[in-house]
Formats: structure tokens, C-alpha cells, sequence
């Protein structure tokens, strides 16, 4: 069975919006069975005092952020949030903030009766007893006080318990159409005429129905933007069909060049091979010179082939270095080593060189 507050006494001290008489200051109400009225001109603190009353009993918690403030919300509330308002609320009211503020209530719930006393700077719990029993308000988030009162209620859960005095308790002026709404009766249904634990059941069903509905919406979003993208991209590739078409004629002509350049290369180190590296020697033949009388020579039976000193410019046979004749084969230095005092030429190749006619040193002398 369920169970709602009944509220029985209300005290406010030291808040100047409700500063009392000198006699009786602040705001000592008792509150009979049956109808009360509050009633007075805009201003006077009506809406401020029903607050009260709601934040003695709930703390500073609020249910979470609707994403759609026009309906009651199609899955139950997991946990509750912090009141964003919690320091603001009360303290605006008034000039010194309501730094000394308190207020307390005693209130049933079924069987059980509840002294509760906060602060209105922040709604922080000063005290509380459960039949004259304190309840230890030292646990963060009031999580003794909380057990209490979802126990006493017969609900599963504070959320239950908050929705419930908010919305069934309360009328606020933020009020929604819950009793046409059909999300909303659907919630309260389960709040009021189901058991703790099949309501818990159902609320952790919800729970995992809602993210796989989240996530499917995801997947879902991301594959119609890669449909989009594959589709787009289809078109660009229709209307770029010549762009191809050159692309691949020319690839072709690429791989026929590429194809050459390997024929050649194979070409290449065939004649590199063939192709002794000897000196006097070109294609395998030695290289002939014209000599003195007319006859070609092999440049390896000259009397001039070989090196020589820098100093005589002659051979070991003092033998001039060139020949007398005006056309001659040459003997191309190529590589030349240097030592201390001295300079050596190496014959390592041959070209046709038109020569003049030198004399030499012993024909000058």
C-alpha cells in the first residue's frame, strides 16, 4: 500500500519574509486534519511557503532534466539530481541572504512520524528523527533519510518518492498535464499500483530499452550519412567517366615506356658485359695507330705506349712521346696518381687525336 505525507506542524524562523510578530516571531503553524486555506495579496510569500514545505520534505533534489517540458517523459527516472536552485531559491528573497534561516516540519508517513529541520540558504538537513529516533544525517547525499521515507511511503525507489509528493502531493505552478498524459499515467500506474520490487523491474527494463533505442537512432543517423556519402560520391564518379577514360590511356602508353626502358636496360648490361676493359682494347680489337710509314700498328707494339717522367718526357728507350706523324691515335690519359717529387700517367683509354707535329727533345738538341 502506498502512503503520502500528511504534514502537522510548520516552523519558520528567523526568514524575513515571514518575520512574525514581536510576541511571536517567524511562522509557528499547526496544521489541522482536514482543509486549509492560505490566502493574501501577491507578494506576501504564498508560493515561498508551499516551496518550504515541498524542500522540507524532498531536500535539494529534483528529477532529472525533461528533454520534452511539455510531457511527463515515456521512461521512468533512474536517479535523482542535485535542485540546481538549492542556494538561490530562499536566499534571493530576502537582504542577508537568509544566513540564519530554519525551518522545521513533523510529518507522517503511514505509521512512521518524521521531525525534519534544514537550513533555507542551501535546504541542508540540520536534523532529523523517525519517531523520535534520530537518523544520521552525516552520509552524503542523505542516503539514511532517504531509505526512511521510500520505506515508510512503501515505494521503490527516492525517485518514486520525489515524483509522487512532487506531482500527486504538490500542485505547483510548474505542473504538468499529468492526467492527460498518457506517458505520465503510464509511470504513476506503476508507481501506485505495483509492488517495490516489480517496479524496480520494470524501471531497469526501461532503462535498457531506452539506450538500445539510443543506439540503434545512432546507428541508424550514421548509416544514412555513409548512404548519403556513398551515393554522392556514385555521381562524381558518373560524371568524371572521360576524366577515366584519359587516365587509363594514359596508364597504358606509362606501362608500355616502363616496358621499353626495361628492354633497353637488358640491352644495356649485355654490351657492358661483352665489352672487355682492357687497355688499347675497344670491342675485343686492339686500336690501330698510322705509324711512321704508313701502316697501322697495335698501340700495345709502339714504342711510345707506356709512362713516362714529367721531368725528360721520355721513356726508359728514349722514345718520344709522340709520334712525329700529323694524325695519330692517342693514348687518352685517364687516371692520374701523384706521388712526392713525382708524376706517373696511366693509358686507360684511346680516341683519334689530330696531333701536331712535335720533334723531340734529343731531335731539337
Amino acid at each position: 500500500m502506498i502512503h503520502f505525507p500528511v504534514f502537522e506542524h510548520l516552523q519558520v524562523k528567523n526568514y524575513r519574509l515571514f518575520p512574525g510578530t514581536e510576541q511571536q516571531p517567524g511562522l509557528d503553524f499547526v496544521i489541522m486534519p482536514g482543509l486549509s486555506i492560505i490566502a493574501g495579496i501577491n507578494g506576501l510569500g504564498k508560493t515561498t511557503l508551499i516551496n518550504v514545505l515541498f524542500r522540507l520534505v524532498v531536500g535539494p533534489f529534483e528529477l532529472p532534466k525533461l528533454e520534452n517540458a511539455a510531457r511527463f517523459g515515456s521512461t521512468a527516472r533512474v536517479r535523482e539530481t542535485p535542485w540546481p536552485s538549492r542556494r538561490e531559491f530562499f536566499t534571493r528573497r530576502v537582504a542577508d541572504k537568509a544566513e540564519q534561516a530554519t525551518a522545521s516540519l513533523t510529518f507522517a508517513i503511514g505509521a512512521q512520524r518524521f521531525c525534519i529541520e534544514r537550513s533555507l540558504a542551501d535546504c541542508r538537513l540540520l536534523s532529523a528523527t523517525v519517531n523520535g529516533q534520530p537518523i544520521d544525517i552525516t552520509e552524503g547525499f542523505e542516503a539514511a533519510y532517504k531509505d526512511q521515507v521510500v520505506g515508510s511511503a512503501g515505494l521503490g525507489s527516492f525517485v518514486d518518492f520525489l515524483t509522487t509528493v512532487k506531482f500527486l502531493t504538490f500542485f505547483n505552478e510548474d505542473r504538468r498535464d499529468i492526467l492527460w498524459d498518457d506517458q505520465a499515467q503510464r509511470q504513476f500506474f506503476r508507481i501506485l499500483f505495483s509492488s517495490p520490487a516489480i517496479s524496480q523491474e520494470w524501471v531497469q527494463h526501461e532503462a535498457e530499452i531506452g539506450s538500445a533505442d539510443s543506439s540503434a537512432r545512432n546507428a541508424s543517423a550514421f548509416a544514412s550519412r555513409l548512404e548519403k556519402d556513398i551515393t554522392g560520391l556514385e555521381e562524381a564518379l558518373e560524371k568524371n567517366t572521360g576524366v577515366t577514360a584519359e587516365l587509363a590511356a594514359t596508364q597504358k602508353l606509362l606501362d608500355a615506356d616502363l616496358e621499353r626502358q626495361a628492354e633497353l636496360e637488358v640491352k644495356a648490361e649485355d654490351l657492358k658485359s661483352s665489352s672487355p676493359r682492357s687497355p688499347g682494347r675497344w670491342n675485343g680489337q686492339s686500336l690501330p695507330r698510322m705509324g711512321p710509314d704508313g701502316n697501322s700498328r697495335s698501340f700495345a707494339t709502339q714504342p711510345w705506349a707506356g709512362s713516362f717522367h714529367p721531368s725528360t718526357k721520355r721513356r726508359a728507350t728514349s722514345s718520344p712521346i709522340y709520334s712525329p706523324t700529323p694524325t695519330v691515335w692517342r693514348a687518352v690519359p685517364m687516371r692520374r696518381t701523384r706521388s712526392r717529387g713525382s708524376s706517373t700517367l696511366s693509358w686507360t683509354g684511346f680516341a683519334p687525336f689530330a696531333a701536331r707535329t712535335l720533334r723531340s727533345r734529343s731531335a731539337r738538341r
